[in-house]
């Protein structure tokens, strides 16, 4: 945490931030209560909005501070109302909170110090100001109605990474392997860090949040401080040959912050440190997006030869092969990490920010936001959304379904949870002179993620371009009389105004790579020639007849073919699939596949489960493997069988045969299958 010597301005809004997660007030409840106090003492009247929201959040963020004294008051007073009304409700703790968090005159001390404080020179400033303002955009798509997500740290909530062993001793700061250390004390390393994640786990967001947090700290400070400076890179734009690494950096960076005013961003100024006595924190994001692995085992190693240099990197990835992993595990300047999924109490505070947010954008239609949090956990922490709502993508898609419809049940299965958002999405869109344009546009995409997606394509048309794909297919929709210049401007704002997308340098990409994972299932489950072609892929119909691999995207497309909680097997699913299935759950690595698809929400047919959790229960009990082998066999028959998972569990976090670290993997596992429940809200 920054310390408040160090950095007044940070440190007013970080204790802003923390007041308002903790008060239980929206900032649109806050800016109200705050401007009836200021009319109040000023004995003004006419409804005059004196604080608003907006404000509130970029106090919040270290964006700006409030300028007038009576203001400040008003808020603090309305912000500490709120704080004490929740401790007397037991939903707050003071013991938990920062010391003088409570205190009118601490509040007041803080500003001062934060008005007072130097600030930055321009050139830097203008850079870092440009970078947060990019980062704060949101990596994940929305359908809140009526506006575009909000910023990401409103909402954001912090995670924690977990170091992996290695052939290399860990600081005593950074603890030792299997040592919990939140995301941030992760990126603020001295090595470089790999930090590898779930589809959804968060990794983007982290990154930003990253950012966000490093470039307010910097623009407040000034630039004269000590500190790296931090640039957003997703990887693949380090694949371009023809420019040094430095050219690459300054062209990912232009892309990144193309449409803001900012200095000329140069090879040259990425060449050498940004200031003296500090480096480049290069943040680089989406290692495995880069689809050939050749390009990737490149990348990796131009980051080894550039440590040299001005650089220093934190690199996000989905879990890589054990041939790619294996170099770097022996790399002594490198540290590898797991980001973990929310703990049981961070969904809480992810849907109060949330639920806060919808309020501000709609208080018609969510007009209690605490209302709506009870409404929202009694069902996303019962199987088995609560493993599903652990994952921050997954979670953010629930929080906004749950906003849009606070009545309705939410969806119960990975798969069901996009397509209901893709259904909401589909009601916003809409084009009045060319009512068929928005289905067609998700079909294109459909068609343009398939081929991405798919091991050898699954037509004869290479994908190309996204916009060029989308284009292509929706020619033929153009109104009589209409231009085509017009008409392709018509069809790229709709394109973009579904959030699915994002431009980047003239090229559009999915927002999200598990967005495009499934609207590539999604399309190839209703079709029966892909479908059979996607089957011989995945499970060799008609040879062996068992899973060969289950990825994000596979685990997608068995679930349309095979349907769910609330819809029917897709009339196009291959043969064999059941037989494939069957099989897989008799031999260990299959047995994990059929766990990962309960974990989705499926229901394997009970002879396919009761074979996998034959295979899982004998790993877990077998004496003679390996520790982390036996935890995650029970981890992943509780996915299949909840109580004997659990008990498998207890019994592993107990066994003295067990390392310590082992054991205490098992009761993390435990804790997070069967949290401590809070007591009801009076």
């Amino acid at each position: 945490m920054t310390g408040r010597e160090d950095d007044p301005r940070r440190w007013f809004a970080d204790r802003l931030g923390e007041g308002l997660r903790l008060c239980g007030r929206s900032n649109t409840q806050l800016a109200l209560r705050a401007t009836a106090i200021l009319e109040h003492r000023a004995n003004l009247s006419g409804g005059r909005v004196l604080v608003d929201r907006k404000r509130i959040s970029a106090w919040s963020t270290g964006a700006d501070l409030p300028q007038d004294q009576r203001v400040l008051e008003a808020l603090v007073k309305a912000l500490l109302e709120g704080l004490r009304r929740q401790q007397e409700q037991g939903r707050a703790d003071a013991g938990e909170m920062t010391a003088g968090l409570l205190d009118e005159r601490a509040w007041l001390s803080w500003w001062r110090a934060a008005r007072d404080a130097p600030r930055g020179e321009p050139w830097l400033g203008a850079y870092l100001a440009a970078a947060r303002r990019a980062a704060e955009a949101h990596p994940y798509p929305g359908v809140l109605p009526g506006s575009r997500l909000p910023p990401l740290s409103q909402v954001y909530v912090q995670q924690r990474g977990r170091l992996r062993s290695g052939d290399h001793p860990a600081p005593d700061a950074y603890g030792s392997p299997g040592t919990r250390l939140t995301a941030e004390a992760v990126v603020s390393a001295d090595h470089d860090v790999l930090l590898l994640g779930a589809p959804g786990a968060g990794k983007s967001s982290l990154l930003r949040h990253v950012l966000i947090t490093m470039a307010a700290s910097m623009e407040n400070r000034g630039t004269a401080v000590e500190g790296d400076v931090p640039v957003h890179v997703p990887a693949a734009c380090l694949t371009v040959r023809g420019l040094s690494f430095a050219g690459q950096l300054a062209a990912a960076a232009r892309d990144e912050l193309s449409g803001q005013r900012v200095p000329p961003l140069t090879a040259e100024l990425f060449e050498r440190p940004p200031r003296p006595g500090s480096r480049w924190l290069v943040l680089l994001d989406g290692l495995d997006e880069i689809v050939d692995v050749r390009q990737r085992v490149r990348l990796i190693q131009l980051v080894g030869e550039h440590r040299a240099g001005p650089y220093r990197f934190v690199l996000t990835s989905r879990p890589l092969p054990e041939d790619e992993l294996r170099p770097l595990e022996h790399d002594s300047r490198l540290r590898i990490y797991d980001l973990l999924p929310f703990e049981p109490g961070q969904l809480r505070s992810f849907a109060e920010g949330w639920m806060r947010t919808a309020h501000d954008l709609d208080p018609v239609r969510l007009p209690d936001p605490e209302a709506a949090v009870r409404a929202f956990l009694a069902q996303a922490t019962r199987p088995p959304l609560a493993q599903l709502a652990r994952t921050p993508l997954l979670a953010t898609v629930l929080c906004q379904l749950h906003a849009a419809g606070p009545d309705r049940t939410l969806p119960r299965d990975r798969y069901g949870i996009y397509q209901n958002f893709e259904l909401l999405l589909r009601q916003r869109l809409t084009d009045p002179q060319v009512p068929e344009l928005p289905d067609a546009i998700l079909a294109a995409l459909g068609r343009f993620a398939a081929r991405r997606h798919h091991r050898h394509g699954i037509d004869d048309v290479p994908a190309r371009d996204l916009l060029v794909e989308v284009l292509r297919d929706t020619d033929g929709l153009r109104p009589p009389g209409l231009p085509p210049l017009d008409w392709t401007a018509r069809r790229e704002h709709l394109l973009r105004r579904t959030g699915l997308v994002s431009a980047r340098g003239g090229t559009y990409t999915f927002v999200h790579l598990t967005i495009g994972e499934f609207l590539a299932a999604r399309h190839v489950a209703a079709d029966a020639r892909l479908s059979r072609q996607a089957s011989r892929e995945l499970y060799g119909w008609p040879g062996p007849r068992t899973l060969v691999s289950l990825s994000s995207y596979d685990r997608f497309l068995i679930a349309a073919w095979l349907g769910g909680p609330s819809r029917d097997p897709s009339p196009q699913a291959p043969r064999g699939l059941a037989t494939a299935l069957r099989r897989s759950a008799r031999w260990s690595i299959g047995a994990g596949y059929i766990a990962q698809l309960a974990a989705d929400g499926l229901t394997p047919p009970p002879e396919t489960a009761d074979a996998a959790a034959a295979i899982l229960r004998g790993l877990a009990t077998d004496p003679g493997r390996v520790g982390h082998i036996r935890v995650e066999a029970a981890r992943a028959l509780a996915d299949l069988r909840h109580e004997q998972g659990r008990d498998l569990l207890a019994a592993l976090a107990a066994d003295t045969g067990l390392n310590e670290l082992h054991r205490m993997a098992a009761a993390e596992t435990l804790a997070v299958l069967d949290p401590p429940r809070r007591p009801p809200s009076p």
